[in-house]
């Protein structure tokens, strides 16, 4: 959304292609990367990802250099602990007593999927916000598809 805006982050959230911390989003497209979420923590939680997969692929996938093999993704059955339905329950509760012990102390506190809920509300309500570079990129795509495109496309 910053690249559409025109605009500069306001925490360095990418570094360039050297890897220095950079507050422009574009440096990100040029060959950077994001900086992990949540500082020291949050980097240490990126280094156990990546070396956990790497180690469990490695047996298989290891060509001798260093490329990525993939992503981590960690499933875990609930009822092989214990029954599906006491987990939600656990879940449920503890996402209450979180919501509780944040308004009782006038904590800012969102749980994951609050904010998108939030939003997905409002724009129901108000529609989706658009920056005019990206309307206007849409609005020129359509108008250089226009008749290449079949019928029931044509009228957006």
């Amino acid at each position: 959304m910053a690249v559409s805006r025109g605009e500069q982050l306001s925490v360095p959230a990418v570094v360039d292609a050297a890897g220095r911390p950079s507050l422009d989003p574009a440096d990100f497209y040029a060959g950077g990367a994001l900086v992990p979420f949540g500082a020291h923590k949050g980097y240490a939680l990126s280094v156990v990802a990546e070396l956990v997969s790497r180690g469990l692929a490695a047996g298989a996938t290891d060509d001798g250099r260093d490329t990525p093999y993939g992503m981590l993704v960690l499933a875990i059955d609930p009822a092989a602990l214990g029954t599906a339905v006491g987990f939600l329950e656990a879940v449920a509760k503890w996402c209450l007593d979180v919501g509780a012990r944040a308004e009782a102390t006038g904590s800012q506190v969102t749980l994951p999927g609050e904010p998108e809920a939030r939003a997905r509300a409002e724009r129901r309500e108000r529609g989706v916000p658009m920056p005019p570079a990206i309307w206007n990129s849409l609005l020129a795509l359509r108008d250089r598809l226009e008749g290449a495109l079949p019928a029931p496309l044509e009228a957006l």
